[in-house]
């Protein structure tokens, strides 16, 4: 496998500034949290595999190819700041994204979505929380996801915004970070919350084979691991993907692989 080395002597991806940030941000918290917590040569790490450090993105190769293309970066703020770094490496320093709101007010998927004109190329961000295929029984207890609030999710298994997804030709889907907290949410006497993070591994994979399932079909879609569990030892360019390589204890019964989904390892 690689590592990560750090060295002044490779140009960083893109060079970070404040203003830059405030200047394309989705989520001001970014910004804040940046000046905070990351240091100032923060990019001047780069990762090393067979003694040489990992090549670069072509921006101007990027550019090219996508040319014409729809993008969608599918899921919570792992994928928001994903898409800002490869909006900065890029080159774009100044972005007016447009926002859609969803239908279902009680539904948590905003949409955000930038074109540049020049390449006719759109990257667009929407947010994934968690969400459910079904309401789940087990004795005296009831998983019912509907009662989250904030953070549900589940309208995007709905036909129209499914539709709305598919749409796009590239798809990027990365959903973990949310889960970890739906135990605390639906906290109750009827869903107490060793309970629900007992069957928490079920109901993600659930959703998230319903979700990937759906998509992976209509259009190219790439879902993103490294914290789900799945191994990504030597493992850095896109492959076909199958469920099969969730591991057991993510719940499940495991036979369907998701179409023409791909995966890569972050």
């Amino acid at each position: 496998g690689g590592y990560w080395m750090y060295s002044d002597k490779y140009p960083p991806p893109y060079t970070y500034s404040q203003q830059v940030c405030e200047d394309t941000y989705l989520n001001h918290g970014d910004c804040v949290k940046a000046a905070k917590y990351c240091p100032s040569d923060l990019m001047n790490w780069v990762y090393v595999k067979a003694g040489k450090p990992y090549p670069r993105l072509n921006a101007t190769g990027f550019l090219h190819k996508m040319k014409n293309k729809r993008i969608m970066f599918l899921g919570c703020s792992l994928m928001r700041q994903q898409i800002l770094a490869l909006m900065w490496t890029l080159g774009y320093d100044s972005i007016a994204w447009n926002e859609t709101e969803p239908e279902d007010e009680e539904c948590t998927t905003r949409r955000r979505c930038f074109t540049d004109e020049k390449h006719n190329i759109t990257f667009c961000h929407q947010f994934m929380g968690t969400f459910a295929t079904k309401v789940y029984y087990e004795g005296n207890y009831t998983l019912d996801h509907s009662l989250r609030g904030r953070g549900d999710s589940s309208c995007l298994l709905e036909d129209s915004n499914i539709a709305v997804i598919s749409s796009f030709d590239l798809v990027f889907v990365q959903s973990v970070a949310w889960w970890t907290n739906l135990g605390t949410h639906l906290d109750s006497p009827t869903s107490p919350k060793e309970w629900v993070d007992k069957l928490l591994p079920m109901v993600y994979y659930d959703a998230m084979k319903e979700l990937l399932t759906k998509i992976s079909v209509q259009t190219e879609t790439v879902f993103v691991l490294g914290q789900i569990g799945v191994d990504c030892k030597e493992k850095t360019l896109p492959e076909p993907f199958s469920i099969d390589r969730i591991p057991p204890d993510h719940g499940g019964t495991r036979h369907q692989s998701f179409g023409i989904l791909h995966c890569i390892c972050c």
